[in-house]
């Protein structure tokens, strides 16, 4: 499980401690078996790791793929339930697309109920981030209450975000469990960056719709006919202090707790 370490409080001018985000799931699609533990959900498409990136291929107008992940995979301290994570999640991935005859849209299924976020049955719902498919380079945060072909609600909008080839983009997202807040960092070029690195805020908004509903799916896709390309996924999550590090800031569990209320 790779670590990294963030500043945690400061006091004066010492800094007390520090708390380790946890790597909870890392892909970088460098072999064909990095696709193995996905569903492979198809209608007129193909997905596959090629040139070190999944690559998800839409052959029809009116067609998806989509590669879906049991959070089950994920490392602790991961939890399915957002709200009930005990720091900051966050995702982080690298992103671009081109358009086939029709206007392709690249998708990113932060958290799902449903194995199929496009399942308007059961019904699903959940948030997903996405783009290229709208009108000019529109893209953003959506949660969905019925399926992502029902109404999703925007909930950072970018009228002008990716597009497509040769622009590629590197994002984080994040949402803290404890005010409710989603923030999506990001930056396009030419090339990839390090999306755990990307610290241009694009956009925040607060929302607790269904962070409290179990959401065991995560994946990516594309629809329309064109190509998607998804790379260097990362989610990481913010661990609860030990007691310890609690002791060292002078505060109790009792403490903490009434600061994350």
């Amino acid at each position: 499980m790779r670590r990294f370490r963030i500043p945690v409080v400061i006091i004066g001018f010492a800094t007390v401690t520090t708390l380790d985000a946890a790597t909870v799931y890392q892909n970088s699609f460098s072999s064909p078996t990095d696709l193995s533990s996905y569903t492979i959900l198809s209608n007129g498409g193909t997905m596959a790791v090629a040139n070190g990136q999944a690559v998800a291929t839409v052959t029809s107008n009116f067609g998806y793929e989509a590669a879906m992940l049991s959070t089950g995979a994920f490392d602790a301290p991961y939890v399915p339930a957002l709200s009930n994570n005990p720091g900051l999640v966050s995702w982080s991935f690298n992103v671009s697309n081109v358009d086939g005859p029709g206007n392709n849209g690249f998708e990113i299924y932060l958290a799902s109920t449903t194995q199929n976020p496009r399942d308007t049955l059961t019904p699903s719902c959940g948030y997903y981030f996405a783009g290229g498919g709208y009108v000019g380079n529109r893209m953003g945060l959506w949660r969905y209450g019925t399926g992502i072909v029902g109404a999703p609600v925007a909930l950072i909008d970018i009228t002008s975000g990716l597009a497509t080839l040769p622009q590629m983009g590197s994002f984080r997202i994040t949402f803290d469990p404890g005010t409710g807040n989603w923030r999506l960092y990001g930056t396009a070029g030419t090339s990839y960056v390090d999306p755990q690195s990307v610290k241009t805020l694009l956009g925040s908004a607060t929302d607790t719709s269904y962070t409290a509903l179990n959401t065991p799916w995560f994946g990516f896709g594309g629809t329309a006919s064109g190509t998607d390309y998804v790379d260097n996924v990362t989610v990481t999550v913010v661990p609860e202090p030990t007691a310890a590090v609690l002791a060292s800031l002078g505060l109790g569990i009792a403490g903490w707790i009434g600061r994350r209320r």
